[in-house]
């Protein structure tokens, strides 16, 4: 064990990611289709974000507020409410360890800079760039940390991929969207997206899922609970940068220069690439103003309004908000 057993757990939390958790809400039924429901037509459009892998809960935020502010208060007349559905990163302590081994062999100067990995695992940043300039020696600590996150990123979306996956044959199924495989962190997780859904779905709000890389595994599984149990409600799904085999016939956009996603689809079938990004090099900033060395951020390439992966995205988006908006009455022209 590393001297990391000495420092506390709420330091390191607080100091890296300020991971928050959520709190975990009691599963509750499916809303019971005989109770009277807000007309969708005078209700707001939820637009649902579902966040990726190593986000905190700030970080998620700061995506549904992304889309806040692409898409604005309003769409075709219609009126969108922004809300986050935060899934919870597992392993991250593991991630955290490691980190902190990598620090310790570059000795005390480097030791219990935590604060430098969400920079390190992109390829480095301001602080980065100032700590290598100064000791040059330290560049190979990016390479390092970069190496050591792939592999974080692979075993922890496999994991995930395992419980929330029975696959039989060539279809993978999702039994009741709980499977028996589930880790209890998991299943309050689904349980906690299940009980927003049905609260959305009583108040009569129509609802636009956003998934994003990890957050389309939790996607497939609330649109899935919400499809099987026949909502009579308008119901979309937009999947960006996705780790799931399926997209469940939903649009997806993947670029070809994201490492993460390239990583897995040498070890499984994902999502096909749909757009080309340039080289790290060439790369303008994004919605952030920050570049990502591993071409996998949502803010930095996703989103970016310089990359035409984000003109495709927002396409989708204002898709299938038509066609959510013309449910219960003409086609928008």
């Amino acid at each position: 064990m590393t001297n990391f057993s000495k420092i506390s757990w709420s330091a390191v939390v607080g100091a890296l990611l300020a991971i928050t958790v959520a709190a975990s809400a009691a599963e509750t039924p499916a809303c019971n289709q005989a109770e009277a429901l807000i007309p969708y037509e005078n209700s707001e459009t939820v637009v649902a974000y579902i966040n990726g892998i190593l986000t905190n809960v700030q970080e998620a935020d700061n995506g549904t507020d992304a889309f806040a502010g692409l898409l604005g208060p309003d769409q075709h007349g219609k009126s969108l409410r922004y809300e986050t559905l935060y899934n919870d990163t597992r392993g991250l302590l593991d991630l955290v360890e490691v980190f902190d081994q990598r620090l310790a062999e570059r000795g005390q100067t480097m030791a219990g800079r935590f604060e430098l990995l969400p920079e390190l695992i992109r390829g480095g940043g301001p602080m980065t760039k100032e700590i290598i300039a100064a000791a040059p020696e330290l560049e190979s600590l990016i390479n390092d940390v970069m190496s050591d996150y792939k592999s974080f990123v692979h075993g922890a979306l496999t994991k995930l991929t395992r419980e929330l996956t029975l696959t039989h044959g060539e279809n993978p199924l999702i039994e009741n969207f709980l499977p028996l495989a589930a880790t209890a962190e998991t299943s309050e997780v689904i349980a906690r997206h299940r009980a927003r859904l049905d609260q959305w779905i009583k108040n009569g709000h129509g609802v636009m899922l956003l998934a994003y890389s990890q957050g389309a595994l939790f996607g497939n599984a609330v649109y899935q609970y919400a499809k099987s149990n026949n909502f009579h409600i308008p119901l979309e799904m937009v999947h960006i940068a996705p780790v799931s085999v399926h997209t469940l016939g939903r649009e997806h956009t993947r670029v070809d220069k994201d490492s993460v996603l390239n990583l897995l689809a040498l070890s499984g079938t994902i999502p096909q690439i749909t757009n080309a990004i340039p080289y790290y090099w060439s790369r303008p900033p994004g919605l952030n103003d920050r570049a990502d060395f591993l071409g996998h951020g949502l803010l930095e390439i996703y989103l970016n309004p310089h990359l035409v992966a984000s003109k495709r995205i927002l396409s989708h988006i204002d898709v299938d908000l038509r066609t959510m908006f013309s449910f219960y009455g003409p086609a928008l022209p």
